[in-house]
């Protein structure tokens, strides 16, 4: 994530503290990648968490999230909202899902190099396959995953 993000002319990675939930509460941590190419509003947006249930620390799950983005920014201010839309992806202990999803967040830059970040993951991953050797089944897998935390801009 961090070294598609440095590819970018505009864009920051951030570091965040995320809780997810799917039917099963789950805590972790989060790193986003949003890159924008020659200062325009539309780029990239790419972020992978690493979760664990907080009941069963056997039960695990590593969401990633790859799309467009948009950004709309609030002047001189420092503070950006971020769009992004695109395919979703998630990995556990049994088995591998993906779909749709998206990304509503803003972040607030402190310094040219450092600020934070605050923002929502919707989706579903709705086509599954376990790892046993079944085929692919349709069920729908919804997820949000609130998160917080510090934003590095280059």
């Amino acid at each position: 994530m961090i070294t598609a993000g440095l590819f970018a002319f505009d864009g920051s990675t951030s570091a965040s503290f995320a809780y997810s939930y799917d039917g099963n509460h789950y805590l972790g941590i989060s790193s986003e990648s949003i890159g924008f190419f020659n200062n325009s509003n539309f780029g990239y947006y790419g972020s992978a968490d690493a979760l664990f249930n907080v009941k069963s620390i056997n039960d695990w799950k590593i969401d990633l999230l790859v799309g467009p983005v948009y950004r709309y920014s609030f002047g001189e201010s420092g503070v950006n909202v971020n769009i992004a839309v695109g395919a979703s992806a998630a990995g556990t202990n049994d088995k591998f899902s993906f779909g749709i999803g998206s990304y509503v967040g803003a972040d607030w830059s402190l310094t040219e190099h450092f600020g934070f970040t605050i923002g929502t993951k919707l989706g579903s991953n709705f086509v599954e396959l376990p790892y046993n050797g079944n085929s692919l089944s349709v069920k729908g897998d919804f997820y949000v995953t609130p998160l917080i935390g510090v934003n590095f801009y280059y």
